[in-house]
């Protein structure tokens, strides 16, 4: 009797304290704002729902309490069906809650049209947690931050599987600007098409503990005097994984600027961004202690000054590993340009193809300190071609306590090794570096002949390949033995049954093996089943590694 007593206590306590929350649903604008400020101060956590539609007007709601607000479509209502249309006379969403801890959960809305100071699709401010998901912010306007979405000070936000595109700032951040917290994650958003006249043409990120950018498409943003796709600044932690930054470009950063103490940026693409006036073209990652960097493809871009492809700058430690960084132009360096004060790490990367107007345009390493550590084990350095300068493949600047470079490929060096052996001046024999496959020869000169003994040896290549053994030099393990995705019974032919299947996932939009098919995948499929159906791999890169057998 006692407990029931108790639970029946505590459902009271529970429902009074929420006695006045409300859900509502609505399909009008003149519905959608009435439940926004009704919302806003009836002393409850509310819920509303929108039905399909156009909704014109600059909504606004403004808390006077510290309780959660959701705004969703209606159940079977798809992503973008509801539109919020702000006809160019103001925000299209304002939530206000400046100095409340209130949450705020919002999606599958479209904020269009908005033009504002701040935030013209959407503006939040609060100090609680916000979660935005499956929105769309398109062709807002701003004259301050934020042309899609200015969120500002939340504790904690997930931004997650939205698209902003076609939004503008006369400041920071064209298409998302961020301003402090603690916890963020951006992940599988596609930002594309944003401008801005200072830094951030995709989205800006300012003051935060610690950021998550995962899978996320970042492309063709514009920083007309800034970076261009996206930058963050004065950030404790960054973790940088598996996103495609393509055709950004800036006046002083092409791809990515990150201002961050600890950076992992690994599995990242990194292609065709541009920097005009000065920076790097694709990824320039400064006033960090501990960088982690690997397993990137960091590959056609260009920057006017320190770094066509990567600039780093690091405190304390580098760890690069695993990277290809190729056809890449820049002024003082084409390919990888990295300044470490304590200790480098630069094991099993390929570096190559990559054009400089001045001093190197491989690797251009910047050693300031005596007690200076720099290990160089198992990498490809090849084919860089400096228009000015002597030393076309390595540059270092500095002396350090310890050099070491061991079982590398490259032609010339500026470098005072302390310990060197094993290194050669060889063609490394690409399949195909002319059209960006950098993965070995069968009758390479590379084929385990790495260090096993590498300090940080990766375990895995980019491809993913296990480095067992003696390991190969460069970023890829020369490999013939994996079978094409079609291949569901992996015997070395695509039958009818099988290439049908896969075709049929690819035409549907089905996962396979929990991606997305690229429609190469499925021609080389195809061109395997028509041939014969029987296959082999050549060890080339993925999909063109796989050909009928004559």
């Amino acid at each position: 009797m006692k407990l029931t007593l108790t639970l029946f206590t505590l459902t009271f306590i529970l429902l009074s304290t929420h006695v006045q929350a409300a859900e509502f649903h609505v399909s009008t604008s003149e519905a959608f704002q009435a439940a926004l400020a009704t919302a806003a101060n009836n002393g409850g956590d509310d819920s509303i729902f929108l039905a399909a539609g156009m909704y014109y007007g600059n909504f606004r709601y403004l808390a006077e309490e510290a309780n959660a607000l959701s705004i969703q479509t209606e159940d079977g209502v798809q992503p973008g069906e509801v539109v919020l249309d702000g006809g160019k006379l103001a925000y299209v969403l304002m939530i206000g809650a400046e100095d409340l801890e209130a949450d705020f959960f919002i999606q599958g809305i479209r904020c269009q049209n908005g033009d504002a100071i701040n935030g013209g699709g959407l503006s939040i401010l609060t100090k609680g947690y916000v979660e935005i998901r499956d929105c769309f912010f398109v062709e807002n306007i701003v004259t301050g931050r934020g042309g899609g979405v200015y969120i500002s000070n939340a504790s904690t936000i997930t931004f997650t599987g939205n698209t902003v595109t076609g939004n503008s700032s006369d400041y920071h951040g064209g298409g998302l600007y961020i301003y402090k917290g603690s916890l963020i994650t951006i992940s599988g958003n596609t930002i594309a098409r944003n401008t801005c006249e200072k830094d951030g043409g995709g989205a800006f990120v300012y003051g935060v503990a610690t950021v998550s950018f995962l899978y996320n498409t970042i492309t063709k943003n514009n920083g007309s005097n800034g970076s261009g796709g996206l930058c963050m600044l004065d950030i404790s932690k960054v973790i940088f994984l598996e996103n495609t930054i393509i055709e950004n470009k800036g006046a002083h950063n092409g791809g990515v600027k990150l201002s961050a103490s600890t950076v992992e940026f690994i599995k990242n693409t990194i292609t065709g961004n541009n920097s005009d006036s000065s920076g790097c073209g694709g990824v320039e990652l400064e006033n960090s202690t501990n960088v982690i960097f690997t397993d990137n493809i960091v590959n056609n871009n260009s920057g006017f000054s320190c770094g066509g492809g990567v600039s780093i700058v690091a405190y304390s430690k580098v760890t690069f590993t695993g990277n290809t960084i190729t056809e890449n132009k820049g002024s003082v360096c084409g390919g990888a340009r990295i300044n470490s004060r304590k200790i480098l790490y630069l094991i099993n990367n390929t570096i190559s193809n990559n054009y400089s107007t001045n001093k190197t345009v491989g690797l251009y390493l910047l050693i300031p300190e005596t007690t200076g550590i720099f290990h160089m084990h198992n990498n490809i350095i090849f084919n860089n071609i400096s228009q000015n300068g002597d030393y076309n493949d390595i540059y270092i600047e500095g002396f350090g306590e310890k050099l070491t470079a061991h079982n590398n490929i490259f032609s010339n060096a500026k470098a005072l090794w302390t310990d060197a052996s094993n290194n050669r001046d060889i063609d490394p024999l690409f399949f195909d570096p002319d059209n960006n496959d950098f993965h070995l020869k069968p009758n390479s000169p590379c084929i385990n002949a790495g260090n096993p003994n590498a300090p940080v040896l990766p375990e895995f290549d980019l491809d993913g390949n296990p480095r067992i053994g003696l390991p190969d030099i460069g970023a890829y393990e020369f490999s013939n033995a994996t079978t094409h995705p079609a291949d569901i019974d992996n015997n070395w032919t695509i039958d009818a049954s099988e290439f049908q299947t896969y075709n049929s996932y690819w035409k549907t939009g089905q996962l396979w093996n929990d991606t997305l098919i690229p429609i190469n995948y499925v021609t080389i499929a195809g061109w395997i089943y028509k041939k014969g159906q029987q296959y082999g791999n050549t060890g080339a890169g993925k999909p063109q590694c796989w050909v009928p057998n004559e």
